[in-house]
């Protein structure tokens, strides 16, 4: 999780509604386990993407199916040390 906190509050909003276009438009779903699937719509629907916890689920689930765009959405976000650590994560 220390990846996440790599990562200033005020940027999550942003970074958040981007990962969850990744997911939804990605045609690698079955890549992701329906245990975090349902995670990350519990985090969801409790206003919770952006905590701590729910954050670097989300941002490993979209990593997990889509590593390429995830990695180029951090670091055009000015997070290429965040990119390299979680792909070291995950």
């Amino acid at each position: 999780m220390e990846v996440v906190k790599k990562i200033p509050v005020d940027k999550r909003e942003h970074l958040m509604t981007s990962l969850i276009d990744i997911l939804l438009r990605s045609n690698n779903a079955a890549k992701l386990s329906s245990s975090t699937a349902n995670l990350i719509l519990h985090y969801w629907q409790h206003d919770e993407l952006t905590s701590d916890e729910g954050f670097q689920k989300l941002l490993e689930a979209a990593y997990i199916i889509e590593p390429e765009q995830t990695t180029e959405l951090l670091n055009n976000a000015g997070l290429n040390d965040v990119a390299e650590e979680l792909k070291k994560q995950v």
